[in-house]
């Protein structure tokens, strides 16, 4: 367990006035029902583990994934007296059609306590990936033709 110093009431007067009255909490009933990682809880969450998919594959485009960012946290606090633990779906699509801009939401992480969806958080694309076009497949032509050539031209 780690010590920390008790934080003084002049800083949470300044936290009641930057984030509002109703926010601030430091009473027993509070602090008792969150409790915080220093001491083991079964009611605060490490998130479960779940099968999550690095990159989406996309087709017609000028790559053949687009590599995924997940806006998830590592802990999800809930009350103690929840009953069921914590669970994540996924909700992505199996392929993606370009174009894919980077930012775009492709889908969600949802986390579940006894059927009850408790947040939902987005999955979006790390990166874009354009559509082929005729100049980008005939640049790709060009630029192995020119690769050939050269391995050619060196085994000689």
């Amino acid at each position: 367990m780690t010590n920390y110093k008790p934080v003084t009431e002049e800083v949470l007067e300044e936290l009641r006035k930057a984030v509002g009255a109703e926010h601030v909490k430091n009473d027993a009933e509070t602090l008792e029902r969150y409790k915080t990682d220093e001491e083991p809880d079964a009611h605060y969450h490490h998130l479960p583990a779940f099968d999550a998919p690095e990159a989406i594959s996309v087709s017609h485009g000028t790559a053949d994934k687009v590599e995924l960012i997940y806006s998830t946290p590592t802990r999800f606090l809930i009350p103690k007296n929840a009953a069921e633990p914590l669970t994540s779906t996924i909700e992505l699509p199996q392929k993606l059609a370009a174009p894919v801009a980077q930012g775009t939401h492709l889908g969600t992480v949802q986390l579940s306590s006894g059927g009850e969806v408790l947040a939902s958080f987005p999955i979006s694309a790390a990166q874009d990936v354009d559509a082929l076009s005729f100049r980008y497949c005939f640049g790709r032509l060009v630029d192995s033709l020119l690769l050939y050539q050269g391995d050619f031209v060196q085994n000689k």
